[in-house]
């Protein structure tokens, strides 16, 4: 049951970031990726903070302005779902 409650919290989670994305499946695919690549090194890094500035710069350029503050605050509440 465990293992259940996590995909289903995985499906919520990326669910709710592609609601904040407005549903742009795109941006959340390479949001998904870029990140995924980011959590091999994002473990030297100091603490949450940092972390999850280094997980927002990785929006795109044209994005950034946009969904900066949004992606920040998802982060945060999600941090947990997505380092893991």
């Amino acid at each position: 049951m465990d293992e259940l409650d996590g995909l289903l919290s995985a499906i919520s989670a990326r669910t709710s970031l592609e609601e904040l994305l407005d549903w742009d499946y795109e941006l959340t695919e390479y949001l998904v990726g870029a990140w995924g690549n980011c959590l091999s090194h994002i473990h030297t890094l100091p603490d949450q903070e940092t972390r999850v500035v280094l997980l927002v710069a990785q929006l795109p350029a044209d994005k950034y302005e946009k969904y900066e503050k949004k992606i920040e605050k998802w982060l945060h509440d999600n941090y947990n779902m997505v380092v893991r």
